[in-house]
């Protein structure tokens, strides 16, 4: 729905109000870390959506926005996610690996290509540590579930103090 509203130019603000109302049900009581909303490649960029969706969204929870049009890639767009606080989601579909931007206080990252082998999830642990190691929140979503994940989460404890530790 949101994306629907978001091509057609819809006030997304009720959309935002039943996404959040969603979210903290499903969250069941454990407060909610950060939420992605990937905007498709169908929708180019546009400041004054961007600006309803951020004037939209509770700023109590993180919010990483999954912009996947080249469009959305300048400056300006990264200034106004910045004073939102606004993550920008790297996504790696396998192959070549995305830039990684601390736009907000945190990171969202989603290594969603194959199964990534011990190598990539080293490289990954690699350009993640200083970005832990400086104290930024790191959210990353790893395909392979939770023994992948547990992979990555050991060799950046490895190199950075504290990583994967309450």
């Amino acid at each position: 729905e949101l994306a629907h509203a978001l091509a057609t130019h819809a006030d997304p603000a009720p959309i935002v109000t039943t996404l959040v109302s969603a979210a903290r049900a499903l969250a069941a009581g454990v407060p909610l870390l950060a939420v992605r909303i990937p905007v498709p490649f169908a929708i180019e960029r546009d400041d004054d959506l961007l600006r309803r969706l951020l004037g939209a969204w509770p700023p109590a929870i993180r919010l990483a926005l999954e912009l996947a049009d080249p469009t959305w890639d300048d400056d300006e767009v990264h200034a106004r996610l910045r004073a939102h606080g606004v993550a920008l989601v790297a996504t790696d579909p396998g192959g070549e690996a995305p830039v990684v931007r601390r736009i907000a206080p945190f990171l969202y990252v989603r290594l969603m290509g194959r199964d990534p082998d011990a190598e990539e999830l080293g490289r990954w642990a690699d350009r993640l540590a200083p970005f832990l190691a400086d104290g930024v929140d790191a959210f990353v979503v790893v395909r392979g579930g939770a023994t992948v994940a547990a992979e990555l989460v050991a060799l950046l404890g490895r190199q950075v103090e504290g990583v994967g530790r309450g």
